[in-house]
């Protein structure tokens, strides 16, 4: 029992490393890729994270506006992102916080962020501020919905809300059609994907950051660029999970499987780079709402029927 619980504490410590080592890392490798598919010349994959070093080392200069919303923002932003990396899984599931791994904490934590980074906007006063502010809270709106509709279907399929119970679910259930099971997963890939061409076409820094609220800025970006890749990749890719209390063995061989889905994710999202779908996402939002109640819709008619 001890060996479990430390193997679970270790498994999420060592998580959390990662998560925090891939993010930048994973921005680097999709601006690689998209300089590659522009005919650029291609950055190195290191450039986000020596750019943040070399941000953290800098004094952030402040409007004379600013008040304490400005300095204390990134932290709370950059904080509830790893917070919210930290409760889905990636190489392992039975982590020490699998039992909070809930997903409407997840959806808590990224609009503490998305509302920490809006009121970071609006607290210098200027009118750019304040439209990029609505900008973020109306891709919010948008989300939501899509995202509360699909955790809906998942309930009703899995009967918890809790990351890794949906995730062992899945992984658990005999491959075979399931209607519901396929429009939540085409639902949720869509609108992660929105939300991933949003990060990575607009960094989601404030236009005064500077120094080391910067740096915090571009980390948090990075971190919630992974988040929305981890969450379909835990969800409806949780082939190569492993136990967290099987060892460090396990623990590579679930690692290799993260990185590949992270792969086939990345590389998706960056070929929708490539071609433009950043300026489609209110059509991405769109269809993933409609899927995701045409999901909801079935199975609240096969329960009725049942």
């Amino acid at each position: 029992m001890i060996l479990s619980v430390t193997a679970s504490v270790l498994a999420q410590w060592l998580h959390g490393a990662l998560v925090l080592a891939l993010a930048p890392l994973l921005a680097g490798v999709l601006a690689m890729a998209g300089a590659r598919l522009r005919g650029r010349r291609m950055p190195s994959v290191l450039d986000p994270w020596r750019e943040i070093w070399r941000r953290c080392r800098q004094r952030p200069v402040l409007a004379t506006t600013a008040g304490p919303v400005t300095r204390a923002a990134p932290y709370v932003a950059a904080a509830s992102t790893w917070l919210a990396l930290l409760l889905v899984p990636g190489f392992a599931l039975g982590m020490a916080l699998a039992p909070v791994g809930d997903v409407l904490l997840i959806l808590g934590l990224l609009g503490l962020s998305r509302a920490a980074a809006a009121l970071a906007e609006m607290d210098a006063g200027t009118a750019e501020g304040g439209i990029r502010a609505s900008g973020r809270l109306a891709v919010g709106a948008f989300a939501a919905p899509v995202l509360l509709l699909c955790l809906l279907v998942l309930v009703m399929l899995a009967g918890s809300s809790n990351l890794d119970a949906i995730a062992g679910f899945i992984h658990e259930t005999p491959p075979s059609p399931h209607v519901p099971l396929a429009l939540t997963a085409a639902a949720l890939l869509a609108v992660a994907l929105a939300g991933a061409l949003g990060v990575a076409g607009d960094d989601g820094v404030p236009a005064e950051a500077s120094g080391r609220h910067l740096a915090l800025w571009r980390l948090e970006g990075s971190m919630r660029l992974l988040l929305w890749l981890c969450l379909p990749a835990a969800l409806f890719l949780p082939w190569g999970l492993v136990p967290a209390d099987a060892g460090p063995l396990a623990w590579l061989l679930g690692m290799a499987a993260w990185l590949a889905k992270l792969a086939v994710l990345g590389g998706l999202l960056a070929v929708l780079r490539g071609r433009g779908f950043p300026a489609r996402r209110p059509q991405f939002l769109g269809a993933a709402l409609l899927l995701a109640a045409l999901a909801a819709a079935l199975m609240f008619v096969s329960a009725g029927l049942a």
